[in-house]
């Protein structure tokens, strides 16, 4: 997944959610980066929702859809 943050925050995440909101994932990520690398082979098939959050605000939310 290929982020841009440009602010601040040392409290930079990735969450992953299912449908339903349940939160699958979350994994802290360097606020300097732009890449990180996400093992989804336990996903069943469907569609998920992951954020990039600073400071538990979301900054964008996409969809990920697991084949």
């Amino acid at each position: 997944i290929e982020y841009a943050y440009t602010g601040n925050s040392n409290n930079v995440k990735l969450v992953i959610k299912n449908l339903l909101g349940a939160t699958l994932l979350t994994k802290s990520l360097d606020a300097n980066g732009n890449k990180v690398k996400v093992d989804i082979s336990e996903y069943n098939a469907g569609i998920y929702f992951y954020s990039i959050e600073a400071d538990g605000r979301p900054l964008v939310t996409k969809k990920l859809l697991v084949k």
